[in-house]
């Protein structure tokens, strides 16, 4: 712990412990948030699924939007896209949030030393160093929309919903 002795120590020890404290309050923030982004994701995702099915079964022939023709199909594919702008732009800020949960974790470690070598670990550190600058990526760079996560699975429903759309006599 600390180094240092008589009251002094005390002092260290308790703002290690308001740290840790403080750790295991932003952890459980960082949950909350990967679960919402995972909620919109879900939301979206069972709206396209649904709206999908619907135009592929023969019963919904009557759809609203085939009997106005093309217009109609742009209309669909209008709300289709909106949807989807709407849900990444909610995912997004989701993330934003999540973003700044972890580099708040990150301060936290740092104050902790988790990235001193040698404070836990002989000839090592206890975090990788990469985590040393965690949530500080950039979350609005086109390679983002091309990863594997709920944003590109979003963009990629929304535009298979679209094709279902025009694809569909």
């Amino acid at each position: 712990m600390s180094k240092l002795k008589g009251e002094d120590v005390i002092i260290d020890d308790k703002k290690i412990n308001v740290l840790i404290h403080f750790q295991n309050v932003q952890y459980q923030e960082l949950f909350y948030r990967r679960k919402f982004e995972f909620h919109i994701f879900l939301w979206t995702a069972i709206i396209f699924i649904v709206l999908s099915n619907s135009i592929l079964i023969e019963t919904t022939n009557s759809l609203l939007w085939k009997d106005f023709g093309c217009s109609g199909k742009l209309l669909m594919s209008g709300l289709i896209f909106f949807i989807s702008f709407f849900s990444i732009k909610w995912q997004n800020k989701e993330r934003e949030y999540s973003h700044r949960t972890c580099r708040v974790i990150a301060k936290i470690s740092r104050a902790l030393k988790a990235f001193d070598k040698n404070y836990f670990i002989k000839e090592d550190t206890l975090f990788p160093e990469k985590w040393k600058y965690w949530g500080n990526d950039h979350l609005y760079i086109l390679s983002r929309y091309f990863k594997p996560n709920f944003v590109t699975v979003t963009w990629i429903l929304g535009l298979f919903t679209i094709l279902i759309v025009w694809l569909q006599p």
